[in-house]
């Protein structure tokens, strides 16, 4: 088609030639558009193996100038939900990863509350992670087997204050 429309412009003979210039601006629009849609599909192309690769930025490159060059091409914006996707699912991975080791370190060294915290906002981000799920619950457990303690540990002072020894023995 370009082929075509450069000869007719070329053309010796000025009935074939075309004269102005929004006639050749309108008569080129259609081959742009084509080859735009070639190379867009060209590129679409290669985003899988960025993907593959974990090589998302460049994925991401590639997918905005293919929606540059056609921008109603359907592959492209599903990719591009995808990617978007995946960077969501990584930025809240990152986070629970962060909370948990927050919570770890909040455990050991005795400040449950705090890690009990942490461990419950990273089981809301990420609700499928069972393992995280069972060491918050193991962790709640440890949290009310220390109230227990400190409870027991109250009422065995009473208990020794009020000289009821063997009580106090027993809660201790």
């Amino acid at each position: 088609s370009l082929e075509t429309l450069i000869q007719r412009l070329m053309a010796k003979d000025r009935e074939i030639r075309t004269d102005k210039m929004d006639d050749v601006v309108w008569d080129t629009q259609p081959i742009l558009q084509k080859m735009r849609q070639e190379r867009a599909a060209v590129l679409v192309d290669s985003v899988p193996a960025s993907i593959a690769a974990g090589d998302l930025e460049r994925a991401q490159a590639i997918i905005r100038q293919v929606l540059e060059l056609d921008p109603q091409n359907s592959v492209a914006w599903r990719l591009r939900e995808q990617l978007q996707e995946e960077e969501r699912r990584r930025a809240v991975r990152v986070r629970v990863q962060s909370l948990t080791r927050e919570g770890e370190q909040h455990a050991a060294a005795r400040r449950f509350a705090e890690a009990l915290q942490c461990l419950e906002s990273a089981c809301a981000l990420d609700k499928s992670d069972v393992p995280l799920r069972e060491r918050r619950d193991a962790l709640k457990l440890t949290v009310e087997k220390v109230r227990s303690a400190g409870r027991l540990l109250s009422e065995a002072g009473a208990d020794l204050q009020n000289e009821r020894l063997a009580a106090a023995l027993e809660k201790s």
